[in-house]
């Protein structure tokens, strides 16, 4: 109402107290004084004051107290006064939020208002493809060598890239782990002895096709609309086809010796904090390529043309089987 005076209101505070002090030090804070005695009792709780404290009086009894974006709740009881730690008010851990998500170009700031940016949906999303069409990854396993309409399994993978982690738990897969699954549940394992023993092998390393599937979606150019990534199974080869040509200046060459570039630098980024890839750039030489001849012998194929770029992995040698 115009003119009448609202006094301040006390903020959330925590069920159970820090710790508590004497009565004594509530001259210091109704004068609004931050004593040197006040400050060595938060300093031996292990709460050290800075030099720009400020104190709110609520009431004859409680106390604000704000020190460079903490606060406190102080609360006289009996013959002494407990200090809280004051919880954030929602408008406030929101904004701090927004602050830290727009600072990694997860959000960006338009007409005063936070938005989430192309990268941000790609990575987490709950429906991406809503905006995006075509950030998903359309997989087939085909009987034969050759695509066909007959198809062993096919499946149009959608969903944020990162799975969604709730300690050291995955409670929501992403892209890059429905992907590995559907390579694992239609290709399985191969059976041979060594030494007497029954040894299971994976047709394909899991190792190298996570590499591929994340280099696919890391790298790929999300300008070109209508089409996702391509997963195939064939009988003798897999196939990863990421939409657009390779960025900047890499060439086969170079990416087999190791050059870093990426055309997505905040999704390569995320996916390196989340440990689907390493800093070093060297996926396709060291994991790849390595990773495929020390399982089989054989060497992936990797095939740029105007429109696309294709990792190519070999089930087995030519001839064998």
């Amino acid at each position: 109402m115009r003119g009448q005076h609202c006094p301040e209101q006390p903020e959330k505070q925590e069920s159970k107290y820090l710790f508590s002090i004497s009565i004594n030090f509530k001259n210091d804070l109704e004068e609004n004084n931050i004593s040197d005695d006040l400050r060595k009792a938060f300093e031996d709780n292990n709460y050290p004051l800075s030099d720009n404290v400020k104190i709110s009086i609520l009431s004859s009894m409680e106390w604000n107290l704000s020190d460079s974006g903490k606060k406190y709740t102080i609360k006289e009881s009996g013959n002494q006064l407990n200090i809280y730690k004051t919880k954030k008010s929602e408008p406030e851990e929101t904004q701090q939020w927004e602050t830290l998500l727009i600072n990694t170009e997860i959000m960006v700031e338009s007409r005063d208002k936070a938005i989430p940016t192309v990268g941000g949906i790609l990575l987490f999303g709950e429906n991406p493809n809503r905006y995006l069409p075509q950030a998903g990854i359309s997989a087939v396993a085909y009987y034969g060598k050759e695509k066909d309409y007959e198809a062993i399994e096919r499946e149009t993978i959608r969903g944020p890239i990162v799975a969604k982690i709730t300690g050291e738990d995955i409670v929501d897969t992403g892209l890059v782990e429905r992907a590995i699954e559907f390579v694992r549940r239609n290709t399985g394992s191969s059976t041979h002895l060594t030494e007497g023993r029954r040894i299971d092998k994976p047709v394909y390393p899991e190792e190298v096709i996570r590499e591929t599937i994340v280099n696919a979606i890391a790298h790929r150019d999300y300008t070109i609309s209508g089409t996702d990534i391509e997963l195939s199974i064939y009988s003798d080869r897999l196939e990863v086809i990421s939409p657009g040509k390779l960025p900047n200046t890499v060439t086969i060459e170079r990416m087999k010796a190791g050059c870093r570039a990426t055309r997505n630098e905040l999704i390569k980024e995320v996916l390196r904090d989340y440990h689907y890839v390493e800093a070093t750039g060297l996926g396709v030489p060291r994991k790849i390529i390595a990773g495929m001849l020390k399982h089989n012998g054989t060497e992936p194929d990797l095939i740029e043309d105007e429109y696309s770029f294709t990792v190519r992995l070999w089930k087995q040698k030519s001839g064998e089987g």
